[in-house]
């Protein structure tokens, strides 16, 4: 008898990896019983098994080079978090991070971001990996400079990270594979 693999594609595995949250598995085995709902993602992997899953993914996760992670982490780990100070919505702290990576290395690297501050640049790469709706208009305002030069940043930011998106996807798809993680 031959094992399924957890997850139908690379996308599938790493949503799961991002998302997952101890919350999702019962507390203690009485509460287990009590809520007989369906718990996690509909993989069957929940609890301690589900955090061995998600781990391994993460693990696979940091074997690609840093702009493909950080694609896939901006890409796969918008999960809005609640702020400890206020107690408001905002971005998980790995999303951020990733973004602030990928917004540094864009503008050190081609000068795609130059000139815009981190909160614009977490929105246009937001918007292109998240494919979010985001102003352009207020983001060359605050930038000081036109909406035509913002667009054609975002163009050339957008075949970038697009990029790094596909490279780390494929990379990760052949090793989900090697390793059964995918079917």
């Amino acid at each position: 008898m031959t094992e399924q693999a957890p997850f139908r594609s690379a996308e599938d595995a790493l949503t799961f990896a991002f998302h997952y949250s101890f919350e999702q598995s019962p507390k203690n085995i009485m509460s287990g019983l009590l809520n007989q709902g369906a718990i996690g993602s509909g993989h069957g992997l929940h609890g301690t098994d589900g955090a061995a899953q998600a781990a391994m993914i993460h693990n696979i996760l940091n074997e690609l080079p840093d702009p493909q992670r950080w694609a896939l982490t901006v890409r796969f780990a918008d999960t809005p978090g609640e702020c400890p100070c206020c107690g408001g919505e905002r971005q998980s702290q790995a999303w951020t991070q990733a973004a602030d990576n990928l917004g540094l290395l864009a503008a050190q690297d081609k000068g795609e971001l130059d000139g815009i501050g981190k909160a614009a640049r977490r929105e246009l790469i937001g918007k292109i990996l998240n494919r979010r709706k985001t102003d352009i208009t207020a983001i060359a305002q605050s930038a000081s400079c036109t909406r035509q030069t913002i667009s054609n940043k975002v163009k050339r930011l957008a075949q970038r990270l697009s990029h790094y998106e596909r490279a780390g996807l494929d990379a990760c798809r052949a090793i989900f594979k090697e390793r059964g993680v995918i079917g």
